[in-house]
């Protein structure tokens, strides 16, 4: 099947990975349905895509994850709210509004530093009603174009953050014009999303998934930005989450040409990204090939753990338990359980397997010899709780992309 790249609408696409029958990764349900799960590149513009089975409605509505699940996520965002405002100043009665605010996690820092005019937009009902909760004002809504001009008032927002969620959208262009539309006109956009060539380099396959509709770097999103009469100013590569890339986008006007100039780091990433070849076919196809071996691998590797007898528990009911569990195929015999603290994911079926989610006291019941943490970007973090906070002596075992026991 000949697919138009989503980004630019060019031909020049190939499908390098396919994953299968893959479920939903953080929808509460028990159900073991599947969907196709393919990745794509556009050679014309770099832009990488997944197969769409699902409308974002029904993904994302019933969402079960939780920032404020990760302490080293909420102190990451903490300090980057301040490094925000320390670089570009912004009166306290000016408006900020964050896309996809989750729990309100991010915006609370804002809300404590005395900002009065503060919005969430947040499709999923649960977060959003946490958040209101915390006294954060949050609009039940996915974000785009439409909805943009709805609930805000057009070039009146002087800070929009959009952390974790350009990947999230089926239509990444009107995604990012409802951005331009609602940005002042000396605003600022602050937009991370995990990084392409980190995924690449690292093989990351578990963080491949149907919520992901796009797999992004500078090269593909520029034109994107451009496009909407924006411009990326400034481009920050950070190792949070396997490896993430932030960027300062403003208004494309004069005005903006001497309050925003264009920093060296925007050329010396599209320089980066062009010598790691995000525009080459063949660099795509090598990391399928990669996958699929790391794939049997790990799947090699966990069976011979658990046939010697080591009693194995799962800890992170996550995204990338789901992917990593159902790509090697492992069920409750071989991970009798996986500990969440998230008290929405306890008591189900992590999703596509048998395994139940259960709180980390009821993991600890089963006396595990290693506990497999999937969410490899929190290891320290879930490490230090569960010896700290549990009192577990047993070791830990992570794949990053390869296995480690600490």
């Amino acid at each position: 099947m000949m697919h138009k790249c989503r980004a630019c609408g060019g031909n020049d696409v190939i499908e390098f990975l396919n994953l299968g029958g893959q479920p939903l990764v953080n929808t509460p349900s028990d159900s073991i349905e599947r969907y196709p799960l393919s990745l794509y590149h556009c050679s014309d513009c770099a832009y990488v895509f997944s197969s769409t089975p699902r409308k974002p409605s029904e993904i994302f509505t019933d969402y079960s994850y939780l920032s404020s699940a990760s302490s080293d996520w909420i102190s990451y965002c903490s300090k980057l709210c301040r490094e925000i405002l320390s670089r570009h100043p912004i009166e306290k009665d000016s408006s900020i509004v964050e896309i996809a605010s989750n729990d309100g996690y991010m915006l609370n820092n804002f809300k404590e530093l005395g900002f009065s005019h503060i919005t969430g937009i947040e499709p999923s009902v649960k977060a959003a009603e946490i958040a209101r909760a915390r006294g954060i004002p949050t609009i039940d809504d996915f974000f785009t174009n439409e909805s943009a001009l709805r609930h805000f008032n057009p070039k009146s927002v002087s800070l929009v953050i959009a952390l974790n969620v350009l990947a999230h959208v089926p239509d990444i262009n009107d995604f990012v014009l409802g951005i331009s539309n609602m940005l002042s006109e000396d605003g600022i956009a602050v937009i991370q999303f995990h990084y392409l060539p980190d995924l690449i380099q690292k093989r990351q396959f578990d963080t491949i998934y149907h919520e992901h509709f796009s797999y992004l770097c500078l090269s593909s999103i520029e034109s994107v930005f451009a496009a909407a009469g924006l411009r990326i100013f400034d481009a920050v590569r950070t190792p949070v989450q396997g490896g993430s890339l932030r960027l300062y986008a403003c208004l494309d006007n004069n005005g903006n040409a001497k309050s925003h100039p264009v920093m060296e780091t925007v050329s010396q990433l599209l320089e980066y990204e062009s010598f790691t070849g995000v525009r080459d076919p063949s660099i795509f196809r090598a990391f399928a090939s990669k996958v699929y071996d790391t794939i049997d691998s790990h799947r090699k590797y966990l069976t011979e753990m658990h046939e010697s007898g080591s009693i194995i528990a799962g800890y992170g009911a996550a995204a990338k338990a789901v992917i990593f569990l159902n790509s090697i195929n492992a069920g409750r015999s071989m991970i009798p359980c996986i500990a969440d603290v998230n008290e929405i994911k306890q008591g189900r079926l992590l999703p596509g397997t048998d395994i139940p989610v259960v709180s980390p006291e009821e993991m600890l019941e089963i006396n595990p010899d290693h506990i497999l943490i999937f969410p490899w970007n929190l290891r320290d973090e879930i490490a230090a709780s569960l010896r700290s906070r549990y009192g577990y002596k047993g070791r830990f075992l992570v794949f990053s992309p390869d296995p480690e026991i600490f």
